[in-house]
């Protein structure tokens, strides 16, 4: 009985987890301070308060009287290999009245990152190899493909330029990956008068990767391993066990509701 009640103890953690990032309506935090687009965040204010477990994204939302901030990081190894090599995308929309707009950010797919690896858990930020894989994609990611803002619709806009949306790509001995976005409200709400009480709601969604043959297995499941110690968690001598890899090759979206800051 004990054992079962922490199972479902454990999975209403989960699912509690899992939804905080999608199903109530958050505040967006009024930013006091300047956001420099330069891939370090030292100006937001930690830690972080939204997180989705299955993309592994940590992220917040603030806003000062004319832009939108959005700060995204996350530090799984093998779900940052997928956000670079697959590439992801912020679609941020609202259905108000009189204010209904629909714009995206899509982040393009770098694929000269290797594969991800079968480590579980976080990365370890200290590997050479991976510091050097995040390096690459960041040297890579020059422009993104925008699509229903006010001026920067249907482009490649370049992640840094004179005024618009800003974007800075970074890391840092905690984070293997951040991602800063500085939106305009102008891009989002033209002629319209901004209140600072507007209700919006965004979308991020990571694309699959393509499926690789894994040993025959259609599942995604991959075979790493036999025997005692190493990966396997202390299995036994004849023990083969998998690593569940098929979330790799599906489409992962959800959802935040959100709603501008006043002063």
């Amino acid at each position: 009985m004990k054992k079962n009640t922490c199972c479902i103890l454990l999975f209403v953690s989960l699912l509690s987890m899992r939804l905080c990032a999608q199903s109530d309506v958050s505040q967006a935090r009024w930013q006091t301070t300047k956001v420099v687009t330069d891939g370090h965040n030292n100006e937001w204010r930690k830690p972080l308060n939204l997180y989705d477990a299955i993309t592994g994204l940590l992220f917040t939302i603030a806003n000062d009287s004319t832009n939108l901030y959005l700060c995204f990081t996350a530090n799984d190894e093998r779900k940052v290999t997928k956000l670079m090599k697959a590439g992801w995308s912020v679609e941020i929309f609202s259905k108000e009245k009189n204010k209904k707009f629909d714009a995206s950010i899509a982040f393009p797919a770098v694929q000269m990152i290797s594969a991800p690896g079968k480590d579980e858990g976080v990365a370890k930020i200290e590997s050479v190899e991976f510091k050097n894989e995040t390096a690459l994609y960041r040297l890579n990611v020059q422009t993104v493909k925008t699509t229903g803002f006010v001026t920067a619709n249907a482009a490649n806009l370049p992640i840094l330029n004179n005024n618009g949306i800003n974007i800075g790509l970074g890391s840092d001995s905690v984070q293997a990956i951040i991602f800063e976005l500085a939106v305009p409200l102008k891009e989002l709400l033209p002629g319209n008068s901004i209140l600072l009480n507007e209700e919006m709601e965004m979308n991020i969604t990571v694309n699959k990767l393509k499926r690789p043959a894994y040993r025959g297995d259609p599942d995604g499941k991959d075979l790493v391993g036999k025997g005692k110690g190493g990966r396997n968690h202390g299995a036994s001598d004849n023990s083969e066990y998998t690593v569940d890899r098929s979330y790799l090759f599906t489409e992962i979206n959800f959802k935040q509701k959100f709603k501008l800051a006043a002063k």
